[in-house]
């Protein structure tokens, strides 16, 4: 989270009313992902694009059993 700068760091917050984990829900593979959403909003908010409503979306995936080996077809952490 270095890489981005200050007053984009709230932006998953803001943006996608994202209300961070528990401590029981940290888990790598979450955590990253987060990071990396939030890297992807700051970009573009640097380049003050908007942040699209609608547009193409993967198909969702149901919560993993286990959250530390993610979800099927996800490589595993070493």
């Amino acid at each position: 989270t270095r890489s981005i700068a200050k007053e984009h760091k709230q932006l998953l917050k803001q943006q996608l009313q994202f209300a961070g984990y528990r401590i029981g829900e940290l888990y790598p593979r979450r955590t990253r992902r987060a990071t990396a959403v939030n890297w992807l909003l700051a970009w573009l908010a640097e380049r003050a694009e908007p942040l699209e409503e609608q547009g193409p979306l993967a198909p969702e995936l149901p919560v993993p059993e286990d959250p530390v080996t993610g979800h099927p077809g996800d490589r595993a952490v070493a």
